[in-house]
């Protein structure tokens, strides 16, 4: 039992590392990156602290409010989740990596970004050991609220966008085609991975 759960541990922790990477590349393209990291980035400025840092502090605040309107939703990941992503960003954005000259490597940046993004997700997602406190939160307002799914979903990400680039974060293209494909990303590499080993059963969620 205890190896089974720190093998999970690790599959967690190896996609929250590709997630950041992506969230990375997403910076550095220029182009725009997804709501919940436009809402960090503005958040930093905001704050004068580091992305990954204000990612943490927001996330940390999100799962104590889970924690007392509907605690079952968290686990080890979601604890994992909060605290990793930042720290892996933060780590990825001191190597002072340079960003695309052109506008075609830009694009091809972010395009991988995505892909990291939506690959690092599902790794995460299926390990089953909680879901992220955003997506705990979209789950409450969906029962709380009795509303599709997809529709609680695209308010908290426009309140996300809206209220960090209010804060000086970056919308773009990319904040777009992230909305778009990240969905897909994630069910097709979640199929990839059951197709090769069964998955795991736990309180999933996307972010």
């Amino acid at each position: 039992m205890i190896i089974k759960v720190l093998s999970k541990m690790v599959s967690i922790t190896f996609g929250l590392m590709i997630l950041a990477m992506g969230v990375v590349m997403y910076l550095k393209s220029g182009l725009g990156v997804d709501s919940f990291t436009v809402f960090c980035e503005g958040l930093s400025k905001t704050l004068g602290v580091s992305i990954g840092s204000a990612l943490q502090i927001f996330l940390m605040l999100l799962v104590l409010v889970v924690f007392f309107i509907d605690r079952s939703r968290l686990g080890i990941g979601t604890i994992m989740h909060a605290l990793l992503v930042g720290f892996f960003i933060d780590l990825l954005l001191r190597l002072n990596i340079p960003s695309p000259q052109n506008i075609i490597i830009s694009f091809i940046v972010l395009l991988m970004g995505i892909l990291c993004v939506g690959s690092g997700l599902a790794i995460y997602i299926r390990a089953g050991m909680g879901a992220g406190a955003v997506d705990a939160i979209m789950m409450i307002v969906y029962k709380k609220l009795n509303i599709n799914l997809k529709w609680a979903k695209l308010g908290i990400d426009s309140v996300l966008a809206g209220t960090g680039f209010l804060m000086g974060g970056s919308l773009g293209i990319g904040t777009v085609l992230g909305v778009l494909l990240t969905g897909t990303i994630v069910e097709t590499i979640l199929k990839l991975l059951n197709s090769a080993q069964p998955s795991s059963r736990g309180n999933n969620a996307l972010l």
